[in-house]
């Protein structure tokens, strides 16, 4: 029997409520990573410090030139983003927490990351944890996406339903389905893997 355990929202943890934050956010509520550490909010309050920011690429381009401002923002947004980590180590128990974020800040964003979820997580749950950086970049939610629908069209489910005789075989490119041999593969059973998305 087929059983359907997640939906198309499954994995987004953007609009979880950190701690006692308000920062409206455009999905309507407020408090949330995005509205807390998304590179718009970022920019805005470098804004209201008096310093030159309208969007994440100059919050990117700030940090990139030492602006203490800057460099203590994105550190503060880590750890907004480490309080809601925290609470998703200690429920999974993953042995790998992968964050996204551009290259020029990601050290000081999960910085901030790491301080908050080894502070607030139980200590069994961070024995063996690694929080890293995505090797992706960019790529990161296209490549995601067409591994997750690959999985699916190829899926034991969806090959029984094709009529006998009718089956191709899918070309494959020797290199994988996106031409990069270093494609992320599907985490095998035994590992557990928590994705936090770019910031915006």
């Amino acid at each position: 029997m087929d059983a359907l355990i997640a939906h198309g929202c499954a994995g987004d943890i953007g609009h979880i409520r950190v701690g006692d934050q308000e920062e409206p956010c455009r999905c309507g509520n407020s408090g949330g990573p995005e509205a807390v550490a998304g590179g718009a909010a970022l920019a805005a309050r470098l804004a209201g410090l008096g310093v030159e920011a309208a969007s994440g690429s100059d919050v990117v381009r700030l940090v990139k030139s030492g602006n203490r401002d800057a460099v203590r923002t994105v550190r503060e947004a880590g750890r907004a983003v480490g309080e809601v980590r925290a609470s998703l180590v200690n429920f999974f128990n993953p042995d790998t927490v992968v964050g996204g974020a551009p290259a020029t800040v990601h050290n000081q964003l999960l910085a901030g990351v790491r301080e908050a979820v080894y502070r607030r997580s139980h200590p069994p749950a961070t024995h063996v944890l690694r929080i890293e950086p995505s090797r992706t970049g960019e790529d990161a939610a296209a490549l995601g996406a067409g591994i997750l629908a690959i999985e699916h069209a190829l899926s034991p489910a969806q090959v029984d339903r094709q009529p006998r005789g009718r089956l191709r075989r899918p070309s494959v490119h020797p290199e994988g389905p996106t031409g990069c041999r270093d494609a992320p593969q599907p985490a095998s059973a035994s590992v557990t893997h928590t994705f936090i998305g770019p910031c915006h």
